[in-house]
């Protein structure tokens, strides 16, 4: 088979061996890659990519831990890509008895999820008692991705509320939580909804000075959505305090990258 041949000589495309599993019949091995391929193309951004190969990766006979980490990667290449509807839909397949055997972790991220797809549907009420609801459950030793998601998500909902006095403890634990695993991409989504609260609290020198953090830790981990927003953010707080040249720089930036993207 050619399949066999080309994953003995060493090829690593999962969508190509997977392209050549499905010829030669094997659906459950061409699904396999196919999940891999999923994963791959969901990192890289290919949001359309990730949904073909993450729902041609299901199949009956997964094992739980199997299909529930396909489904989750389906739900967020969906939710990502906008379509709230399809994610939500994936998300109700999510039974108790396959939470259960899929473990813990599984029931976090899909609430997270859940969260997100409530913030972005514009129900901004409800996505913060559900997430406050699931931070209240959640192990206070699972700290990393999982916890800081809920965080983001929660800081979000509540700010689009004008909460703003809320919205400020949120970012303190979010600050917590981004020290405590030292991710970039961590640090620079705390340091963008730390930035927006020392705005409204009246500290613009802190504002620019987060929003500027931001920006270069947003260029680090190649996030050029969230670069986008915190240029703006500084370009704004840098207009407040009437340095209108650096003001001017940071939003010509901020419309390059958007005009781009």
């Amino acid at each position: 088979l050619a399949a066999t041949w080309l994953e003995r000589s060493g090829e690593t495309d999962a969508a190509t061996l997977a392209r050549h599993w499905e010829r030669a019949g094997e659906t459950q091995r061409a699904a396999d890659f196919q999940a891999r391929a999923g994963a791959r193309a969901l990192a890289e951004g290919d949001l359309d990519r990730a949904i073909e190969c993450f729902a041609a990766s299901l199949h009956d006979d997964l094992p739980p831990e199997s299909r529930a980490a396909r489904l989750l990667g389906l739900a967020r290449a969906q939710t990502l890509r906008g379509a709230y509807g399809d994610a939500a839909a994936v998300l109700e397949r999510f039974d108790e008895p396959l939470v259960a055997a899929a473990g813990g972790r599984v029931r976090g991220e899909v609430g997270a999820l859940r969260g997100r797809i409530l913030y972005h549907t514009g129900r901004a009420e409800e996505a913060e008692d559900a997430l406050r609801l699931e931070l209240a459950v959640l192990d206070e030793e699972q700290h990393g991705h999982l916890r800081f998601e809920f965080l983001h998500i929660l800081f979000w909902a509540v700010w689009v509320q004008g909460h703003y006095d809320d919205a400020g403890p949120v970012a303190k634990q979010l600050a917590l939580e981004a020290a405590h695993d030292h991710r970039p991409e961590h640090l620079c989504a705390a340091k963008l909804a730390a930035s927006y609260h020392h705005v409204v609290r009246g500290d613009l020198g802190a504002a620019v000075e987060l929003a500027g953090e931001a920006v270069q830790q947003a260029r680090q981990v190649r996030h050029p959505f969230r670069e986008t927003d915190a240029l703006i953010l500084q370009g704004s707080a840098l207009e407040l305090v009437g340095l209108l040249d650096e003001a001017r720089a940071a939003l010509e930036a901020a419309l390059g990258l958007a005009t781009r993207l």
